[in-house]
């Protein structure tokens, strides 16, 4: 009698340690997608992009979320985004701020610097309301960019939307494996018990 005790309460506890583990890895990571087309009239001949990145939790104020570096194109000049850093101005408005790590400087603040040379850039994507704090679509305010091209700068300016969602959390090989020796000791301590062999 004291082995079948023992053994419930290894179940018990195997069955609970699952749960426990699973419901820990449940917390699912929130995706930014941005998709972006020039807004500038006329058009200076950007060509629209997206690019996205996930984080933990909902962007703040002075964060550098990491993401895939980017490239923004237009005729024979190409800017590769690689630094960036959110924050807020008044009105209130958010905004992700994105560099080439050249000549051209982010800045807290919602702030951007003109470049220098050819292939440096900015990019400033503003969001009326604030930083998000809720999943959904959002559509970009009036954003801007700078971007050297040897000869002069240009000034271009951008549109589109940002959709924050949820992603799918996929558990952990070892939760499940985990959670399995749990499901199949119950099952064999109810066979057991009926006396089924």
């Amino acid at each position: 009698m004291n082995r079948l005790r023992l053994l419930t309460v290894l179940v018990v506890a195997l069955s609970a340690l699952s749960l426990f583990t699973l419901a820990g890895t449940a917390h699912a990571d929130l995706l930014y997608q941005f998709d972006v087309h020039e807004t500038t009239s006329p058009l200076i001949g950007f060509q629209p992009f997206s690019f996205s990145f996930t984080v933990p939790t909902f962007v703040t104020d002075g964060q550098s979320p990491a993401f895939t570096p980017f490239t923004m194109t237009f005729g024979t000049h190409s800017y590769k985004m690689i630094n960036d850093l959110a924050g807020t101005a008044f009105g209130p408005t958010g905004c992700f701020l994105f560099g080439t790590g050249g000549t051209g400087v982010i800045l807290p603040g919602c702030t951007i610097s003109v470049p220098t040379t050819d292939g440096d850039g900015t990019l400033q994507l503003d969001v009326p309301g604030g930083l998000p704090t809720a999943t959904g679509m959002r559509t970009l305010g009036v954003s801007a960019g700078f971007f050297g091209t040897g000869v002069t700068n240009v000034i271009a300016g951008f549109g589109g939307t940002l959709d924050i969602t949820p992603v799918t959390p996929v558990p952990e090989p070892g939760s499940v494996a985990l959670l399995s020796l749990g499901v199949a000791a119950a099952g064999w301590k109810l066979r057991k018990r009926r006396g089924v062999a």
